[in-house]
């Protein structure tokens, strides 16, 4: 599987076990964790869904709960409502105070903060990993498009939707789906533009693959459950 290079800038503006419990509106059910032979567990959901199918909440990269509008003006750490100035996650001196972090803290993790325990956002490796150790298979399940993503270690599987994002108010990318990680695109990189993207991967029709995406644009999230938690943060 050849690494797909993928920008949302560039195009068109470029659970814990089954517990039939709601946090502020939003779902906690569905979730359990899958063994893909992997570094993590992948949770079976999408954030926010009570089905693999489902797409579930759109997050802002760092915030933790939806929203009606995904833009920078609604982003709650961008100082200047351009994109230019932060005041959190700042790598970049001229960028705001810069803070030097990189990966999200687990109070600015959607799906540590909603679901809780040992759930927590993705990092980049641990996608890479998901990528390149599974088997990607187009499928359709209740209705909706999407991959099942097959280990090559144990041929245990999970469903990712086709979800696409929010720019603003509106769903885009409906045909294909992008997946938050919990860092940031790394200085010197192909889609460096400082503190402004975020990390994250992609799913398209004719491939899968790892990108970058400016922090406000409302993404899915598919949580692993990382049995080290505790001692790792």
């Amino acid at each position: 599987m050849k690494r797909l290079i993928f920008s949302i800038s560039m195009l068109s503006f470029a659970c814990s076990i089954l517990s039939g419990q709601t946090k502020d509106g939003i779902s906690t059910t569905g979730n359990r964790q899958v063994d893909l032979g992997l570094s993590v567990m992948w949770g079976t959901c999408n954030v926010g869904a009570d089905n693999p199918e489902e797409y579930g909440d759109y997050f802002a990269w760092g915030e933790t709960r939806p929203k009606n509008e995904y833009s920078w003006s609604t982003y709650i750490y961008n100082s200047d409502n351009k994109g230019k100035k932060f005041s959190k996650y700042v790598n970049r001196k001229r960028q705001g105070n810069r803070d030097k972090k990189s990966k999200l803290a687990l109070s600015d993790d959607a799906a540590h903060v909603i679901l809780g325990g040992n759930w927590r956002m993705p990092t980049h490796q641990e996608q890479y990993e998901l990528i390149t150790e599974c088997r990607f298979v187009l499928e359709e399940l209740n209705g909706v498009k999407g991959y099942r993503a097959y280990s090559r270690v144990n041929n245990n599987s999970i469903f990712i939707p086709f979800a696409g994002a929010f720019h603003k108010e509106s769903v885009i990318h409906n045909d294909d789906g992008s997946y938050w990680t919990s860092e940031l695109e790394p200085h010197g990189s192909l889609f460096d533009r400082g503190s402004a993207n975020a990390r994250m991967y992609v799913i398209l029709k004719d491939d899968v693959g790892q990108g970058s995406s400016p922090r406000f644009i409302g993404m899915p999230v598919r949580p692993v459950w990382d049995p080290d938690l505790s001692s790792n943060n």
